[in-house]
């Protein structure tokens, strides 16, 4: 794969709007399973391959008006698929001279360009003109075409046809039927394409067949032929395939490609005896294998009587595509062998053949090559496979698989699984990104293993199918989607990770699943697949959702200019419109090829820019017709042919049934032109007035975009911020994509909306219900029913809805198909989810507005409103068109464009009008308005028939209007001061609302807020209704207080002495006479703190008058400071060392003695210390450079005045502390304590050492830029407590270590160019007084449960500080031990305790099992069953596991009492154990089949009768016997389930006849004139449609006339079919016998001449 550049990778890392850039129905569905980094592991793009080096590429079409130039990029102006837009821009020259300069495309319109004019193209490379193209003039069609004649091939293949109808159709008497001859003439098929003679420009390889055949089908073909032409119309050569290979889709598959990577490409295929290439030499003659040279069977054909070629050599040779001179020919490396190996008997399955080009070593391309992919039908199969590279001149099939060994005759063990793999083409490509091609080909992936082997890497087992693609189309998949369709099993579609063969998606059909499609036409989600199994959005993350759409199951196509596939069926091209697919190309005048697949010759990108072009034949067959697109397109891409997985997908197109090529990246918007860097709104929303509860619709808003590339374009997918239906008043809303916004400003009024909705939040899935049928169908998609009428017959099946998106707008399109009526179309209801109003209920003040968009698509467009514009339904057979909402009636609707419409409904009195309906386009002109009385007194439902009618709804809301100003408390409430922990009382309160028209009403569906009854003072309490306000005040009083007590101690009870008081944690509860309470924990007064004298001392809380006690605990202080300095005493100026010199620097700073080491090698200005002011604060800065190690950078030791003690010698129970704040302000800060932390070796010069505790790039948990504290405590024992706290106290690291040395050393400072700050160093030696604890917020446990320390906080108390840890331990608890327990929390010798509670279990309870009810013989399931444990203190804890189920018994019938135990405690549920008394059956739907059809249960049901008469219907375990599709006749079929049986009866018709043979001729052939025909030894062989044979003698001649002399034809007829074989009629001669008795006029078939008399008469006539 190639790798990703930096400049793309930034790119696609910016793609975080990737998902914004999709034809998304739900954008919600999409944007949660893309970003920018699943964006760039997608990105594959298999360019980097050496292919055809080829020129521009320009091509030059007339329009209408101008001309349009098209031209390639190459493949080092694009790095990754369209990333590099503005890189290199074109200079465009007209007739020699500078025209204009071209940026953001490799296409231009010159609007005043003629057909006589000429263009060249230059790029611009590094602001320096590049070669010109050449000269390029229109094309000569005046279109976007041209045509290259061909040489048609003569032909002497003729079929004779029995001719029994006249020129009108008419049966003919049997007596006038005759017989005809026809020449077959040959048709053009598969078209390849290669730069054979290295121009630059690509050559086209025709592919000639005459009478070609399908595999099963016998007969004769004519010779295959292969033709090269130029694009300006030469012919440079032809082979000739010769005698002995068959025409046929399945049996050559050519490849052109440039096998030898000489920058010519070569053609390959499958040769034989007879085949001549281009300058009339065998192909043997030219051989690397002397046996091929030295063979002699050039003139000997190995055809059968039935067509087929089951013996003779096979060769695979590579012609010179220039030369067309053989440069090798090998022996075909998948041998035929024993033909019957293959499966059958008439050489069906082996000469099956795919065939590609593939990379399969990532050094050169191989011809692959899979021969056999049908299971048997003789019980045998076989599949191989071969790999062919082209090296100096020789072909060498390097690498080989097969399934079959020719020395045992059988599988070559551990394959006999690979057979039946295989589809009617293959797909190529890097799937696991070693720079290695893999092939697939239906569940089968092949690679070359690291052995150097050809091996299968994946296998899925669904075997042969016809439709394969792969392709890279969605971003949440790193790999290659491939996708492939089944004929065996389940049948139906598959999708697959290409990497794993794991199967991301398979949906099953009834019946083989021939077709399908995978490709992003723009529908919805990521991509699409289609096929007979339906149609499924793929929307990332493995989510599929079948939709009701359809899509095209043939080639995917890039055609009109956006990033969305086409697709391309016949002769025509379709684009996804948003709700279904417009034809936007047809080629007339030409034929498409390959029968029923409709497939053109070729598509592929030939020329001109990265769109496809597309070559049929001409129905004529004298010509190939080229067709290029003339639709301009905003994106720039290299030529797709440059694209390794395209290439390769261009090479195997002709291959079977031809397949499309796919590209290798991911398309997307986002990708290609980066981020959007500014957005201009060039057109506001249509709709900028709204009603309260109304979602925004931004229906008539344009934006347009800059790009990070420069480009400037419309922006239609964004996201929008900052409206909020519920706020009334002007509102800001903001629309984004990426980093850039823009915005607009809309008005929301007072009012209820009852149903709005813009569809963006649907997607495809959300419609349920298919297109009209049988029966009416209905469906609920929100506040909405939709509905459809039905029709007996089926229906239009074109009548219903779909989800679609245009340019970002989502809607519900509205079809109505060509059976449509008033009961049979397509209708809307607003549901119970969306309150309807009457007309008639409504007030003089209030109005109702139904608001919508729409989009009219044709003149017979209608819909109807019932209740509000029309009433009538309608006859089924009688059209009505609204007055208002029809085109047909009111031409100032639109068509094809987006407009809105607005309906105003006022009170309803059946005699004035009260509705108002106006029309406005985008820009808010109005197109229509009318007032009008409503049909009835409420909205109905919209009705849509007509024939063929699609209305699209962009947005829908209804609302009624409220036109009140304010509301005013006229009465404030009856109390308004309160005491604490009152509750507010409203009684007496009055409020009412005050409309526009001076009228008011009392309201009392108001609501309150603002009231705390907790909080003392004033309060103001807001009344609100709607969105309208006002307020009252109330004041609330302290209250009588009562008591106060403790409701929690201080976390800090004991004190060094002179240590200050810590009320941390204090909290008093405050006891009212009214009996409400509440906690404070400030407030109050604390005294009686004593902090001079040891021993207990009881303090004092006072509040309001009342007071209560705690205590605390004094004890004796053994602080001893060594080191206490928090820098304020310096000033920067007394720093000496400012930077590296070439001796070492030392300085006295307090206690401290600073050292800078130097570098004589190279100094380093940077390191230095300094005294910085932050705020007023000093501190000491310490400056690391690039050059620093342990004596080279700066170090701290402590002076002469400061001795600290060895760890060894540290009293006991007493720790030496180093304390202190540090700023780190980069990764590669860094301090070391050594002898505490770290230490080193002073030889380790060259080595950066960071503090494993103490340094940013070790420890993770210090911030960079943050103040921390840094609190180290040693003791004797060398233990080291280490702790790093934030500003506020909080715990980021702590843990327990073991110090480096034996006592302290110094401060080191390196690692890298860094700095650190130090404040407020202390070191000191003292004693922890305590350690504090407060406890976890969880105190009470189920058994069982795990300890929780969740809020826990525990504290050292030193004689100046406490610091937090959490290296301690932790023990004490049991989860199995009932009751109260003291859970002690251990750090070094210091400890402290809180309690929990485990309460025990005093009985369980279960939840039965989802399954209580079984069949005889079936185990127990205890799925469903849920067992509860219920606790002392009534918890309930589920009980995962642990459990015993006993007491039931499979075999005894009845109900059983099942016990479950859990820690001695039990309790039961019941189930039943019955067994199947008798079975019924539902029959099939299909009850006739044909002879070999397979029987079809669809339809059937089995129910089962239990013992207990209870039933159920049965949906597996039951068998079906007795079905024999090879014999004809009533059969009678079994279905059998447990023992118990029940039948019904099928008819299988006599197997269909494909043909009648005289496989033996009469044994008598020649006759005497009055002699009857005889038939004797004459074998007349039947064949059927499934290829079975036998033999009849149940047929009728004609023909045959005894008395006519000479040659006839005598017709042998059965059933409609017939065969013929000649007889001879002779003359008589006469024969002369006397003496015998004359019994008969002939002897041996002669007239006898005799003499006496005759004894009888049994003869007449003469003689």
């Amino acid at each position: 794969m190639k790798k990703i550049t930096a400049k793309a990778l930034a790119v696609l890392m910016a793609c975080t709007m990737i998902p914004a850039t999709l034809p998304i129905v739900s954008n919600a569905e999409v944007n949660d399973v893309i970003d920018g980094t699943s964006a760039v592991l997608y990105s594959h793009d298999a360019s980097d391959r050496p292919m055809e080096s080829l020129n521009r590429g320009l091509v030059v079409q007339a329009l209408n008006g101008g001309n349009y130039l098209s031209w390639r990029l190459m493949v080092d102006e694009d790095e990754v698929y369209g990333t590099s837009e503005s890189n290199v821009p074109f200079n465009i020259y007209k007739n020699g001279q500078f025209l204009a300069t071209e940026t953001y495309s490799t296409n231009y319109i010159d609007p005043n360009g003629t057909s006589s004019d000429t263009y060249q193209v230059a790029p611009i490379v590094n602001g320096v003109e590049g070669e010109k193209s050449d000269s390029v003039a229109p094309f000569a069609s005046g279109s976007n075409y041209f045509d290259i004649p061909v040489d048609k091939p003569k032909s002497t293949l003729t079929t004779t046809t029995t001719i029994t109808t006249d020129e009108d159709g008419n049966e003919l008497p049997e007596n006038q039927w005759y017989t005809e001859k026809k020449v077959n003439e040959y048709t053009i098929g598969d078209t390849s394409c290669g730069d054979l003679d290295g121009d630059g420009e690509y050559e086209l390889v025709v592919k000639w067949d005459c009478a070609p055949r399908d595999n099963s089908q016998a007969g004769l073909t004519g010779n295959v032929y292969l033709d090269a032409y130029k694009l300006n119309g030469k012919k440079l050569w032809r082979i000739d395939l010769g005698k002995n290979i068959r025409a046929g889709a399945h049996y050559t598959q050519f490849l052109v490609y440039d096998f030898d990577m000489d920058g010519k490409a070569e053609v390959a295929c499958k040769t034989a005896p007879g085949s001549i290439d281009g300058v009339g030499k065998y192909v043997s003659e030219t051989s690397s294998v002397d046996e091929i040279r030295n063979a002699n069977d050039n003139t000997v054909s190995y055809v059968n009587q039935n067509g087929y070629i089951l013996d003779g050599n096979e060769y695979f040779t590579a012609f010179d595509g220039e030369t067309v001179k053989t440069i090798d020919t090998i022996y075909y490396p998948i041998p035929r062998l024993d033909y019957e190996s293959w499966g059958d008997t008439n050489g069906n399955r082996c000469d099956r053949y795919v065939a590609s080009v593939a990379w399969l070593d990532g050094q050169r391309p191989y011809a692959v090559y899979w021969r056999g992919y049908y299971m048997g039908r003789n019980g045998r199969q076989r599949h191989g496979t071969c790999g062919i590279s082209l090296e100096n001149g020789v072909l060498n099939p390097k690498y080989k698989f097969d399934t079959y060994s020719e020395d045992t005759d059988a599988y070559t063990p551990g394959n006999e699984k690979y057979v039946g793999e295989g589809n009617h083409n293959m797909t190529v490509a890097d799937v696991d990104d070693d720079g290695n091609d893999e092939f697939i080909s239906a569940t089968l992936c092949y690679e070359v293993n690291d052995e150097d082997k050809l091996m299968p890497k994946w296998y899925g087992g669904r075997q042969h199918g016809d439709a394969l693609h792969i392709g890279n189309y969605d971003p949440t998949n790193n790999n290659f989607e491939y996708f492939s369709v089944h004929e065996h099993g389940d049948f139906g579609m598959t999708l697959m990770d290409a990497k794993t063969g794991e199967e991301a998606f398979h949906v099953s059909d009834s019946n083989d699943t021939g077709r399908g499609l995978m490709a992003n036409i723009g529908m919805g989600g990521y991509y699409q697949m289609s096929s007979n199994a339906g149609t499924y959005v793929a929307y990332g993350n493995n989510v599929f959702k079948k939709v009701n759409a359809s899509m095209g199951q043939n080639f995917r196509i890039f055609w009109d200019g956006d990033l969305y596939d086409e697709e391309l069926d016949g002769l025509t091209i379709t684009s996804w419109n948003g709700a279904g697919r417009s034809t936007i190309f047809k080629a007339d005048g030409c034929t498409s090829i390959n029968s029923t697949k409709a497939n053109p010759a070729l598509q592929a990108d030939i020329f001109g820019d990265w769109r496809e072009e597309v070559i049929y034949p001409l129905t004529t067959n004298d010509a190939l017709r080229v067709y290029t697109t003339n639709i301009p397109s905003e994106y720039k891409i290299k030529s797709l042919m440059f694209d390794s997985v395209y290439r390769s997908g261009v090479a195997s197109e002709q291959s079977a049934y031809n397949q499309p090529p796919h590209v290798s990246m991911y398309m997307s918007e986002a990708v290609m032109r980066g981020n959007v860097t500014n957005i201009s709104i060039e057109h506001e929303p249509t709709k900028k007035n709204y009603i309260k509860g109304e979602q925004l619709d931004t229906t008539g808003l344009k934006l347009i975009a800059t790009y990070e590339n420069g480009r400037v374009s419309e922006l239609t997918y964004y996201e929008t911020n900052g409206y909020d239906p519920s706020k009334l008043g002007e509102q800001t809303v903001t629309v984004s994509s990426g980093n850039a916004s823009a915005s607009f400003k809309v008005n929301v009024t007072n009012g209820t909306t009852y149903y709005s909705d813009n569809f963006q939040d649907n997607d495809l899935s959300d419609i349920t219900i298919s297109r009209q049928d049988k029966a009416d169908q209905s469906q609920k998609l929100d506040g909405l029913d939709l509905n459809i009428g039905s029709k007996s017959s089926g229906g239009d099946k074109t009548s219903g809805y779909f989800l679609g998106n245009r340019n970002g707008k989502s809607f519900l399109a509205c079809f109505a198909g060509n059976t449509s009526s008033a009961s049979r179309g397509a209708s809307i209801k607003f549901n119970e989810e969306s309150y309807v109003p009457n007309f008639t209920e409504l007030s003089d003040n209030e109005k109702i507005v139904l608001n919508f968009d729409a989009y009219y698509h044709s003149e017979k467009d209608t819909m109807q409103i019932y209740g509000v514009t029309n009433s009538t339904n309608g006859a089924s057979n009688k059209l009505i068109y609204d007055p208002y909402l029809s085109y047909k009636n009111n031409n100032s609707i639109p068509l094809n464009e987006w407009f809105n419409v607005n309906i105003e409904i006022s009170k309803y009195d059946g005699k004035n009008n009260n509705a108002t309906i106006t029309m406005t386009d985008l820009d808010g002109n109005q197109l229509y308005t009318n007032s009008f009385m409503t049909v009835g007194k409420y909205i109905d439902k919209f009705e849509f028939y007509s024939y063929g009618i699609q209305i699209d709804i962009g947005y829908m809301s209804l609302s009624t209007t409220t036109l009140f100003d304010s509301i005013d408390i006229t009465t404030e409430p009856t109390k308004t001061s309160y005491t604490y922990g009152d509750d507010l009382d409203l009684s007496g309160m009055v409020v009412k609302a005050y409309y526009s028209d001076n009228t008011s009403k009392t309201i009392t569906d108001y609501t309150v807020s603002g009231y705390d009854p907790t909080k003392v003072g004033k309060q103001t309490v807001t009344v609100h209704y709607l969105d309208m306000t006002d307020t009252f005040e109330v004041t609330v009083a302290e209250g009588e207080l009562s008591s106060i007590e403790i409701a929690s101690n201080p976390s800090k009870t004991t004190y060094f002495t002179g240590e200050q008081l810590d009320t941390s944690g204090l909290s008093v509860k405050l006891n009212y006479a009214n009996g409400s309470s509440k906690t404070i924990t400030d407030g109050f007064d604390v005294s009686g703190f004593d902090n001079q004298t040891v021993g207990t001392n009881t303090l004092t809380v006072s509040y309001g008058g009342k007071t209560t006690t705690f205590t605390v605990t004094i004890v004796s202080s053994e602080l001893t400071s060594y080191v206490n300095d928090d820098f304020e005493s310096y000033d920067d100026s007394q720093i000496t060392i400012k930077s590296q010199t070439l001796t070492e620097q030392n300085q006295d700073l307090g206690p401290f003695k600073l050292t800078l080491g130097t570098n004589k090698q190279k100094l380093d200005s940077y390191p230095h210390f300094a005294i910085l002011t932050d705020n007023g604060n000093k501190s000491l800065e310490i400056a690391t450079g690039g050059s620093a190690n342990p004596e080279r950078g700066p170090k701290i030791t402590l002076g002469d005045s400061v001795t600290l003690p060895e760890f060894a010698n540290i009293p006991a129970n007493k720790y030496l502390v180093f304390d202190f704040d540090a700023l780190y302000q980069n990764d590669t800060s860094n301090v070391q304590l050594c002898g505490v932390t770290d230490s080193y070796l002073s030889t380790a010069f060259n080595k950066l050492t960071y503090d494993q505790y103490l340094s940013v790039n070790k420890n993770a948990n210090i911030p960079v830029g943050e103040w921390v504290n840094i609190h180290l405590a040693v003791n004797n024992k060398k233990d080291l407590f280490l702790t790093i706290s934030d500003k506020s106290g909080n715990v980021l690291n702590s843990r327990k270590v073991t110090t480096s040395g034996d006592k302290f050393e110094k401060f080191v400072f390196y690692g890298g160019v860094g700095k650190i700050q130090l404040d407020n160093l202390k070191i000191y030696e003292d004693k922890i007084s305590s350690m504090t604890l407060t406890p976890p917020t969880k105190t009470s446990y189920a058994l069982g449960e795990e300890l929780n320390l969740d809020g826990m906080v525990a504290k050292l108390n030193y004689s100046d500080k406490s610091v937090g840890t959490t290296a301690y331990t932790v023990s004490g608890y049991d989860k199995t031990k009932v009751g109260m327990q003291t859970v002690t929390v251990s750090y070094g010798d210091y400890s402290a305790n809180f309690d929990v509670t485990v309460n025990g279990i005093s009985s369980i309870e279960v939840t039965p099992p989802t399954k209580t009810t079984y069949l005889e013989g079936q185990d127990l399931n205890t799925d469903g069953m849920v067992v509860t444990a219920v606790t002392s203190d009534n918890q309930r804890i589920t009980v995962p596991d642990g459990y015993s189920v006993r007491g039931f018994n499979k075999t005894k019938l009845g109900k059983q009492t099942i016990t479950v135990t859990y820690q001695g405690l039990s309790t039961e549920f019941e189930v039943n154990v019955i067994s199947v008394k008798s079975i019924e059956l539902t029959k099939p739907t299909k009850l006739e089949y044909k002879y070999g059809e397979s029987l079809d249960t669809s339809g059937m049901s089995v129910k089962a009768i239990y013992d207990d008469n209870q039933s159920e219907v049965i949906k597996s375990g039951y068998s079906v016997t007795g079905y024999d599709k090879t014999k004809s006749g009533t059969q009678t079929i079994t279905v059998t389930y447990r023992n118990q049986t029940a039948t019904f009866d099928v008819t299988v018709a006599e197997p269909q006849i494909t043909k009648i043979e005289i496989t033996t001729p009469p044994t008598t052939t020649e006759y005497y004139v009055g002699q009857d025909l005889k038939t004797d030894g004459m074998v007349v062989t039947v064949t059927f449609e499934d290829e079975s044979t036998q033999t009849t003698t149940a047929y009728t001649l004609s023909g045959y006339d005894k008395k006519t002399v000479g040659t006839q034809t005598v017709t042998v007829r059965y059933k409609g079919f017939s065969d013929t074989f000649d007889v001879t009629v002779k003359e008589a001669e006469a024969v002369s016998i006397s003496g015998v008795t004359v019994e008969g006029k002939t002897y041996d078939g002669k007239p006898i001449e005799y003499s006496g008399t005759p004894t009888s008469d049994n003869y007449s006539g003469d003689y």
